[in-house]
Parts: structure tokens; sequence; C-alpha cells
């Protein structure tokens, strides 16, 4: 009877707050529900319509769609209906890893709680970060505040140059 409860509640907790389910952030790999390689489409099946959308200049790619929901930015690869992420970025503290790890986790927590992370400086700002920043290669970058050494963005990516 008293797993029935859980289980209960777990489900009744689960339709109350639709979006705790999607606030995780899998490194290499997606951050809010937000894959590398959706479309547009897909990110607005699983999202809904974003706060805000833009088309940017980009210094590589010419033109990039980027949409905005909340604290997460989502990246494509184009403009066209069928790019591809190439980029998710959160600044929103709710967005954290299965080990807790996000936005406000200090530098030793990403460091122990995070496998095959490194942290260093890199054109003059700290990361803590997941793979290689070289073209094709997936990263996922924990950017370091250098006042309060804490987590003040994520962002899991594709890189282009």
């Amino acid at each position: 009877m008293r797993g029935l409860t859980v289980a209960t509640l777990t489900v009744a907790a689960a339709a109350l707050f639709p979006g705790a389910a999607a606030a995780n952030i899998l490194p290499q790999k997606s951050i809010a529900g937000i894959e590398l390689g959706m479309v547009r489409a897909d990110v607005v099946d699983l999202r809904g319509d974003p706060d805000r959308e833009r088309i940017v200049d980009h210094e590589i790619l010419g033109k990039q769609r980027v949409m905005r929901y909340r604290e997460t930015k989502v990246a494509f690869s184009g403009t066209r209906p069928r790019s591809e992420v190439i980029a998710v970025s959160t600044r929103s503290a709710a967005q954290r890893t299965n080990t807790g790890i996000g936005v406000g986790s200090t530098e030793f927590e990403v460091e122990s709680s995070i496998k095959g992370i490194r942290c260093r400086p890199r054109l003059g700002v700290r990361h803590c970060f997941k793979g290689q920043f070289r073209p094709g290669q997936r990263v996922t970058d924990f950017v370091i505040s250098k006042d309060e050494g804490t987590v003040t963005k994520v962002t899991v990516a594709i890189v282009i140059d």
C-alpha cells in the first residue's frame, strides 16, 4: 500500500509540474529536454512557442535562428526549418544535472560531480568543460564567475570553429 501511495504522489507531482521532468542538464546532449540536433518544430513541440525568436548575424554561419525560453537560449545552424540545434545555454538555477550541478554550483562541486570535466581559464574566463573545443565536437561548458567562483551559465553545444 505504501508503494502505491508513493507512486501516486510521484504521478500527481509530475502532473502539477510538467516542466520539472524537463528541468535537466544532460552533458553533451541537452538542456531542458532540448537536444542538440533537434529542428525548430521539435523544440516548439517540446517547449511551446518561445518567449522571443530572432534571426541574428553569425560570423561563421551567416544568419542564425535564436530562440529564448526565459533564461534558456537555443541556437540553430541556420534559419531554415530543418536547421538543427547547435547550442543550448541556460542561466537558470532550476536546470541541473542528475548529480545536482548547475547555475550556482561551485567549481569544486562541478569538478567532483561530472566525470571527464576539466577546469581552466579560456579567453579570459574560467570554464569547467567536458569535451574538446574542436570543430564538430560536443562540449558542455560551465562558465565560472570570477567573484564567487560559482557557475553562472551552462552551455551544451557542437563546436563550429
